[in-house]
């Protein structure tokens, strides 16, 4: 009884932990990733989505389709990648990190997806609520580019983020990669933004 009291104590924690990085993701819009955080990982939210039905033994639908939203209320000012004029070399700039303010932040994530049909800056009354499948409570749903490693570069998740069970239920993800993205690390997430 107590093995599983402790397993039943280490699931919940996992999953407060998870939640507790969505919500990180999200408050921060544009995460660095990669080498020197010379790549980004983008979370916002999602007005609607289609998903196949998941395969049998699995939770997780594959996801055909996506409209996302920028919620820049929620968006705070963090560490990023910055380019600052090199004081050695007139005229070029040097790459380094410091603080951007929400409203830059919100800008970099446009010009992430510029050109894209399906995504939006809008506020939290357009995200998409689902019922919890645990407690039944309207949550929102939220999209994001896990950054997983400079091998095996992104993968684009969509999540049900439950505040009363503290619970973040995966749904849908996208794996298959985009011949046409400009960097083999976007393949993933720029597949989900609809020219």
């Amino acid at each position: 009884a107590r093995k599983r009291a402790l397993k039943r104590a280490k699931v919940a924690l996992d999953q407060r932990r998870a939640y507790a990085g969505w919500i990180e993701a999200l408050r921060n819009g544009q995460t660095p990733g990669g080498f020197f955080g010379g790549c980004v990982s983008q979370s916002m939210f999602v007005r609607s989505y289609r998903a196949d039905v998941p395969k049998r033994g699995s939770e997780i639908g594959d996801l055909q389709n996506v409209d996302l939203v920028i919620v820049p209320e929620i968006i705070v000012g963090h560490e990023l990648g910055i380019t600052v004029p090199n004081p050695d070399k007139p005229g070029s700039v040097s790459y380094t990190h410091g603080h951007v303010e929400p409203e830059e932040i919100v800008k970099r994530m446009i010009a992430h997806g510029k050109g894209a049909t399906n995504l939006v800056v809008g506020s939290f009354a357009d995200v998409l609520k689902e019922p919890c499948g645990r407690c039944g409570k309207a949550s929102p749903v939220a999209a994001g580019d896990l950054y997983m490693d400079d091998d095996n570069g992104y993968r684009f998740i969509v999540a049900r983020l439950c505040g009363n069970c503290l619970l973040a239920a995966e749904i849908a993800w996208h794996a298959a990669s985009d011949a046409n993205s400009r960097n083999w690390q976007y393949q993933v997430t720029d597949a989900m933004y609809r020219k």
